[in-house]
């Protein structure tokens, strides 16, 4: 990851939607601009993040796993 985010949400072990709501809340404290990555083990947190982005207008820019766990670097529009 080349790019060093403003916040962290370890969404580790909690199944879905939980991941997603814990980044959305966590999106509201942004401002435009700020990078959020969150990071779950919740095998649906990619295709709901994908969705989320779509509809949202922030910008998913990168996306692995490691570890058995999925990190989403999320910037807020």
């Amino acid at each position: 990851m080349a790019q060093t985010p403003d916040k962290i949400v370890d969404a580790t072990g909690l199944k879905c939607p939980m991941p997603l709501l814990r980044c959305k809340s966590a999106l509201r404290l942004l401002t435009s601009g700020q990078l959020l990555e969150l990071l779950s083990n919740d095998p649906q947190t990619p295709d709901d993040i994908r969705r989320f982005i779509e509809i949202s207008g922030h910008e998913l820019v990168e996306s692995w796993s490691a570890d058995g766990v999925v990190h989403c670097l999320v910037r807020r529009a």
